[in-house]
C-alpha cells in the first residue's frame, strides 16, 4: 500500500521468479495472506515468567486497529482470558506466567474498520480471516510474530483455522520444521515467526527504506493477493 508515489517498481512475478520460484507458489500464498524480559535475578525458589512478544505484518498496522491475539497452549486452552490487544504499531505482549512449550497466537479482528494499510493498492483495509503464528517457548522473553507466511507455516505443521475454529494438533517439531521450511521457501534463514518483518511502507504510504528481507516478500505476496480479493487467511 504505498500509494502511486510510492509502489514497488518491480513486477511481482518478476520478485519470485528472481529467486527461484515457481509464480503457482506465490499464487497460492497469496490466498493465505524487546518488550518485556524474565531476566536478571530471581528470587530464591521463584521462577522467572514466560513472555512472549510479536508484531503483526500484512502491510503496516494502522491507527484505529482493531487487532486482537488469543494465545493458546498445547492442549488447546487459552492462555490469555481475554483477547490482547495490539498496540498501534501492530505489536502485542503477553505475560503467561509459568507455562512453557508449544504455543499457538491467533489473531483476531474485533472490529469492521480498517486494520492495515495495503502494499499493493495503497489502501486501508480490514483484515480478512485470522492470521496464526505457532511456536515453543521458555522462560523469558520468546517472539512469535504474525504475519501470512507464518499462517502458511502453522498450516504445513497441520493447523487449520475455518471460521476462526481451530483444527490439529499443536505440536512442537512440526511447528519448527515448518517454520524453517516456509522460510526457506521464500529465499529467507531461519525461523519464520523470528523474523524481522519490518514492511516496505509506514503506515503512511511512505517508502521505509529499512525494511526487512520478510518484509519484501510479504509486499510482494501484497501485490498477488490484490489479485485474489485481499487477504485471507
Amino acid at each position: 500500500g504505498q500509494g502511486a508515489e510510492a509502489m514497488p517498481s518491480v513486477a511481482t512475478e518478476d520478485f519470485f521468479m528472481g529467486r527461484g520460484m515457481p509464480v503457482v507458489l506465490g499464487a497460492a500464498a497469496a490466498g493465505v495472506v524487546a518488550l518485556a524480559s524474565g531476566s536478571g535475578s530471581a528470587a530464591v525458589g521463584a521462577s522467572a515468567s514466560t513472555v512472549v512478544t510479536g508484531a503483526f505484518t500484512a502491510g503496516p498496522a494502522v491507527s484505529g486497529n482493531g487487532l486482537a491475539v488469543n494465545l493458546y497452549k498445547a492442549d488447546k486452552t487459552l492462555l490469555t482470558t481475554n483477547p490482547v490487544n495490539l498496540d498501534v504499531s501492530g505489536k502485542f505482549s503477553v505475560d503467561i506466567g509459568n507455562y512453557t512449550g508449544v504455543v499457538l497466537v491467533q489473531l483476531i479482528d474485533n472490529s469492521t474498520g480498517a486494520d492495515y494499510r495495503d502494499e499493493a493498492t495503497g489502501l486501508n483495509l480490514d483484515l480478512v480471516g485470522d492470521l496464526l503464528s505457532m511456536g515453543t517457548v521458555g522462560a523469558g522473553s520468546n517472539t512469535l510474530n504474525i504475519n501470512p507466511l507464518t499462517t502458511m507455516a502453522v498450516k504445513l505443521a497441520g493447523v487449520t483455522s475455518s471460521g476462526g475454529n481451530l483444527s490439529g494438533a499443536y505440536d512442537s517439531a512440526k511447528a519448527a520444521t515448518a517454520n524453517a521450511d516456509i522460510a526457506k521457501a521464500f529465499g529467507l534463514v531461519g525461523d519464520v515467526t523470528k523474523l524481522d518483518s519490518t514492511p516496505l511502507i509506514n503506515a503512511d504510504g511512505t517508502a521505509n527504506t529499512s525494511a526487512s528481507d520478510l518484509g519484501k516478500v510479504l509486499a510482494a505476496l501484497s501485490g498477488l493477493d490484490a489479485k485474489n480479493g485481499g487477504l485471507q487467511a
